[in-house]
């Protein structure tokens, strides 16, 4: 497998957010497989494809799908190969990585393409290592607030909005979701009354009687579901709240 890189930093209209796991690769169909193995066992290596029927298609779903990357392949059906490329990387910042196939002409459309900006390049079909290792070179880093984590009983996996105490899945609204992630993250510190009316509920921000709210649910939610376990979040007056194991 040839692989390549290229420059590739363009303007974002579609956001490709944080590299959630398992990998996410957006991939056109083609004549050629993307894999020397079928696609559920790729999920096996931490990869999940999302592949379309045509670059039309792709392109609609990309700002839905929050791929790692988009894998082009250069015998691609409904778009122009090189017009596709092009668009991906004028409309969002997601790596673009070329997949080279067996089709006449592909290898002069593949090292056009990686001229105008992909970043990487491999030949389809690949086997899923080289998949799991070109995708992690280029994938966005995930963020502290995106990751999995555990504090005391209570676990939290902010990519697949679930919450567990001791085990116990706990039902949680979007905003009583995003002030625990922030404790977690902070935990053991104190997160700041201040800090917490600042966490991004798509309508503005948190008044600090919304906040008072949303703290006394999730403390009773969190409580039935360990009910015999000391509370756990602590207000620490005046200043904030934190978690406590």
């Amino acid at each position: 497998m040839a692989v390549s890189t290229g420059p590739g930093d363009r303007r974002q209209i579609y956001s490709a957010g944080l590299a959630r796991w398992p990998y996410r690769i957006l991939a056109v169909e083609t004549g050629s497989p993307v894999s020397t193995v079928l696609e559920d066992r790729l999920s096996e290596v931490g990869v999940e494809l999302s592949v379309f029927p045509d670059g039309a298609s792709a392109l609609i779903c990309m700002s839905t799908e929050d791929p790692a990357v988009v894998l082009a392949p250069t015998e691609i059906h409904g778009v122009d190969f090189l017009c596709f490329v092009e668009t991906v990387l004028k409309l969002s910042t997601i790596p673009v990585i070329v997949g080279l196939t067996s089709d006449q002409g592909s290898t002069e459309r593949a090292y056009e393409a990686m001229r105008r900006g992909a970043h990487g390049l491999m030949a389809l079909p690949a086997e899923p290592g080289q998949i799991v290792a070109l995708t992690q070179r280029f994938a966005a880093p995930r963020s502290a607030f995106s990751a999995p984590r555990t504090f005391g009983l209570i676990s939290i996996d902010p990519q697949a909005h679930r919450v567990e105490v001791s085990g116990t899945p706990v039902n949680l609204s979007v905003v009583e979701f995003a002030v625990l992630n922030r404790l977690m993250v902070a935990a053991p510190a104190m997160v700041t009354k201040e800090d917490l009316m600042e966490v991004d509920v798509g309508d503005g921000h948190l008044t600090l009687q919304h906040l008072r709210s949303v703290i006394y649910r999730l403390r009773a939610k969190l409580t039935a579901a360990a009910p015999n376990q000391p509370e756990c979040i602590e207000a620490v007056r005046p200043f904030g709240y934190r978690l406590q194991s």
